[in-house]
């Protein structure tokens, strides 16, 4: 399927979970700016993204990947890229972003994490945030756990001297 310049492609099926998925699907945005009478704002850049869903033995594995580049929104302009791979109860997650100017400086971040969609759990490995000449980085391997609300279990943030530490839940 196509218009302007967004086109998507494939043949995915999925469930309630990711365990009986399987197939592929390709979207891109060559031209962020056809989306914004649907968005309501200015934007620009463009957009591609994969999901493969592959059943196997017991343990389906699933692959997507989502590249932004030069996505321009409310005066920031930036590159990110999120890959996901894995089985359902132990998909591994990276994200990077980065933008030349946020708020006058230059900012990125890194993330790595392990999603287990059956438990609904995400755990931290890696965080680290640049900006200003400051670094914020994780010092702790944090759970987050989305069952019945939310909950965050020992997230402890490093920025130079100061420890950022949050335990806590929210509940609908």
């Amino acid at each position: 399927a196509a218009w302007k310049s967004v086109s998507a492609n494939g043949d995915l099926t999925a469930g309630p979970d990711l365990a009986a998925g399987r197939g592929q699907l390709q979207l891109r945005i060559a031209q962020l700016a056809d989306l914004q009478p649907l968005v309501g704002t200015p934007i620009g850049g463009s957009l591609a993204a994969n999901v493969r869903l592959t059943p196997s033995a017991g343990r389906p594995q699933a692959r997507f990947d989502l590249t932004a580049r030069n996505v321009r929104i409310h005066g920031v302009t930036g590159n990110a890229q999120l890959l996901a791979s894995g089985a359902p109860n132990a998909l591994r997650i990276q994200l990077s972003a980065a933008s030349p100017s946020l708020g006058g400086s230059p900012a990125n971040i890194r993330v790595r994490a392990r999603a287990n969609d059956v438990a609904r759990t995400l755990e931290l490995d890696r965080f680290q945030l640049h900006y200003r000449g400051q670094t914020v980085h994780l010092l702790s391997r944090p759970r987050i756990v989305f069952a019945r609300g939310l909950a965050v279990r020992n997230l402890r943030l490093g920025a130079g001297k100061a420890v950022i530490a949050v335990n806590g839940e929210l509940t609908p």
